[in-house]
């Protein structure tokens, strides 16, 4: 088992920022089940931005090869992908964080770090229906076998255990298309009321 500092080697190597990114005051929190989108939208909204995309289930199998999901292993990969995040915020960087978060104790790091860096903080909770969920899951298993981050049960666990957002927030539903649209009129508006 990798100690703390060797799990944050891991998060540094593959966060490096590109070229393309840009040194901005903006934290933006993608949450959502597995198979909501979170990551197709994640990508998009880093390129427009200039965001340093932190996506939590590359990262868990680059720590662990073949994730379990357990509670164990959760708290390792959020340990230093927060230790990560606040590095590249020391450094001048925006964000996006790329993941369930559904635990409103840890989303609350995300809002404890952002506040202190005075960081832009905005927040999109993504939903889509149970149906479109399990055909995409089951596309994407059948796409990456065993190397797929989440499956039907695995979605199914983490239903139960969804925490309201406290802060101020955005509900999006990927079900039907218009969901990149919706998100970069929302960031765009909040970025403009600053």
């Amino acid at each position: 088992m990798n100690s703390p500092a060797q799990d944050l080697q891991v998060m540094r190597y593959f966060t490096q920022p590109s070229g393309e990114i840009g040194r901005t005051k903006l934290v933006v929190l993608v949450c959502g089940l597995p198979g909501t989108g979170k990551t197709t939208l994640a990508v998009a909204l880093c390129q427009k931005y200039g965001l340093v995309h932190l996506e939590s289930d590359f990262l868990r199998r680059k720590l662990f090869g073949r994730p379990t999901h357990l509670p164990e292993e959760s708290i390792r990969l959020y340990n230093a992908l927060y230790d990560r995040a606040e590095e590249l915020l020391e450094e001048g960087y925006g964000l996006l964080l790329d993941s369930t978060n559904l635990i409103e104790s840890h989303r609350e790091i995300c809002y404890r770090m952002t506040h202190e860096h005075g960081c832009k903080q905005i927040i999109i909770m993504l939903e889509c229906s149970p149906n479109q969920v399990r055909t995409r899951l089951k596309k994407r298993v059948m796409a990456q076998g065993n190397d797929a981050n989440a499956d039907w049960s695995v979605y199914l666990k983490l239903a139960r255990q969804i925490d309201a957002i406290k802060p101020r927030h955005f509900v999006l539903n990927t079900s039907k298309g218009g969901a990149l649209d919706k998100a970069i009129e929302i960031i765009d508006r909040e970025i403009a009321d600053d």
